[in-house]
């Protein structure tokens, strides 16, 4: 009989321990969000991310220069057709 006693004081001893643990680790989140409120912003080029941006940056300028050929093309079929 004082087994069960002791188990169902156990369980609520879990379980208020489970809520204690829970709030006080939401509450932790929002500290640290009141603590640093303002993003770090930085560019990308001095982060880990640089080679990609420096990629993307090449392909603009394969893509800048591929569509002045195409207008350049477009002109003189233009040209040739009058």
């Amino acid at each position: 009989m004082w087994q069960s006693h002791l188990a169902g004081k156990a369980h609520r001893v879990c379980a208020l321990s489970l809520v204690v643990m829970m709030s006080a680790g939401c509450s932790g989140q929002q500290e640290a969000s009141k603590a640093s409120p303002e993003p770090v912003t930085k560019d990308a080029k001095d982060t880990v991310f640089r080679e990609t941006v420096g990629t993307m940056d090449k392909a603009r300028a394969v893509e800048d220069t591929a569509a002045q050929h195409q207008q350049q093309l477009d002109q003189a079929l233009e040209n040739a057709e009058k």
